[in-house]
């Protein structure tokens, strides 16, 4: 899910309700690399999603803008529909990372249907690094989170802090939410439903820039936007590493590596 921390939807001017998409990578427990596609990994994942714009942007240099997002993942443990009174789940909680390319998302500005564009920008290889550990509380609340707090450090600065519970979904709405975007409307044992990331993303979108961006043609104004993200010193690069923890699920160590 996206969007669904007040904090990251002001940061990233995004008035929208929360969103449902696929990240259809495979999970990686315990991994210590992100491994970062190359550029042109990421102009044919381009073409794949719109050969139009990929023409048009083909003489622009494509930049990586490789992000970090902490999340709480939930393992569903057993089968879930929403609707008819039916009682919640049983579900397991891990700590994850929603590592995505900017560019590629970025590059879904204005497109009749964006969210293929964000998906694809979270599913390259190796993009769901996740703890090795899963907790399972002994009865799912309804209406409340547990006080877990998420951080996330790169290279020791401090870029990430919130709650859990500062979600602005309850578990039984996120997980309504999440059902309704789920083939038949179902929840499946062993689906992994991530929670959202909150506030401190690399990615910073000023007002300005996105009423300026309006008015731009769409390959103009993406091409504008990538430059502009390239100014900030906050996406990750080759041997940076990024700490994330999460109370009582342990933490995740991970350092950046060029695709060679």
């Amino acid at each position: 899910m996206g969007l669904t921390y007040a904090e990251h939807a002001r940061e990233t001017h995004q008035s929208t309700p929360p969103v449902v998409f696929e990240k259809v990578c495979q999970p990686s427990p315990g991994a210590t690399v992100i491994r970062a596609p190359d550029e042109d990994t990421l102009r044919a994942c381009l073409r794949q999603l719109d050969p139009a714009l990929a023409d048009r942007l083909a003489a622009v240099p494509m930049p990586l803008l490789l992000d970090y997002e902490v999340e709480i993942g939930l393992l569903m443990l057993e089968d879930w529909r929403a609707g008819g009174g039916c009682r919640l789940p049983r579900w397991g909680y891990f700590l994850a990372n929603d590592v995505t390319v900017r560019s590629i998302q970025m590059a879904g500005w204005k497109a009749a249907r964006p969210l293929p564009f964000w998906s694809a920008a979270k599913s390259f290889p190796g993009f769901l690094p996740v703890a090795d550990a899963v907790w399972v509380p002994p009865q799912p609340h309804a209406e409340m989170w547990p006080d877990v707090e998420l951080t996330t450090h790169v290279n020791g600065q401090l870029r990430q802090r919130a709650r859990l519970p500062d979600l602005r979904l309850s578990p039984a709405q996120l997980l309504a939410c999440v059902a309704q975007h789920a083939p038949d409307g179902l929840l499946r044992r062993g689906d992994l439903i991530l929670t959202g990331t909150p506030g401190g993303i690399a990615l910073q979108v000023s007002r300005f820039k996105q009423a300026v961006g309006q008015w731009l043609p769409r390959a103009r104004a993406i091409q504008t936007a990538w430059r502009g993200q390239q100014r900030t010193s906050r996406f990750l690069h080759p041997r940076d590493t990024v700490q994330m923890q999460a109370t009582g699920l342990g933490q995740l160590t991970l350092t950046v590596e060029a695709t060679s």
